[in-house]
């Protein structure tokens, strides 16, 4: 819908640009005071149509179908928006499937400043970010049952950055009585995106190579 809106738009600031140059020739060829008026004077048009209506409406009928035409533009937009949103949503959910590689692991940093109701970097992992934090629960998602299943919400830091938490729940016990306004503390991978970010691996690595992720809610620590 953005294309289609953005011409829209386009084609109505030409137009209309058209129909004023077009009036404003035609209050010229009338009287040079009329041209004057309409460089100067707001709305000088509209008493110019009231006596000269057969020269005048021409132009101005381009100027209102221009207008028409960018107001219609404006409708549109929010609904581009809206599109564009869904398009980075299914990149999002594109990205919880990828199939991490595994390697030696590396102990967890221990945590950091939990009144802070941030994220930190703690290391990498095969050119992966590792985080450590703790922010509000923003929003509860469905299960991404795609594969391996995943828990999602979202989260958000004292920074207003948001991130995605997919937490597999194959592999790791469920978030359980997880509610909206919850402050959650999280050790995991990240992977940056156009949403902002998606944290997983919040869960121990059954194999024993990679760095095993928790998530921590009232006490209690979900792998």
């Amino acid at each position: 819908m953005i294309p289609v809106a953005l011409l829209l738009l386009l084609f109505g600031a030409v137009y209309s640009l058209v129909g004023s140059v077009q009036l404003l020739i035609v209050m010229f060829r009338e009287s040079v005071w009329w041209g004057m008026a309409q460089c100067f004077i707001p709305l000088a048009n509209l008493p110019f149509m009231c006596f000269h209506f057969k020269e005048a409406w021409p132009p101005t009928k381009k100027c209102l179908a221009g207008l028409a035409c960018i107001v219609a533009a404006g409708f549109l937009l929010p609904l581009g928006d809206m599109a564009g949103q869904m398009k980075s949503n299914a990149v999002l959910l594109n990205d919880l499937l990828n199939v991490e590689a595994f390697a030696p692991a590396r102990p967890s940093a221990p945590f950091a400043d939990r009144e802070t109701l941030g994220f930190r970097t703690v290391g990498d992992y095969r050119g992966e970010t590792l985080i450590q934090g703790e922010g509000e629960v923003l929003r509860l998602l469905a299960d991404d049952r795609e594969g391996s299943k995943h828990q999602r919400f979202i989260v958000r830091f004292a920074s207003g950055q948001t991130l995605l938490v997919a937490h597999n729940i194959d592999v790791g016990r469920r978030v359980e009585g997880l509610k909206v306004g919850d402050r959650i503390a999280l050790y995991g991978e990240y992977s940056k995106n156009a949403e902002g970010g998606v944290v997983h691996w919040t869960h121990r690595d059954l194999k024993g190579r990679h760095p095993d992720g928790w998530l921590r809610l009232r006490g209690e620590t979900y792998q």
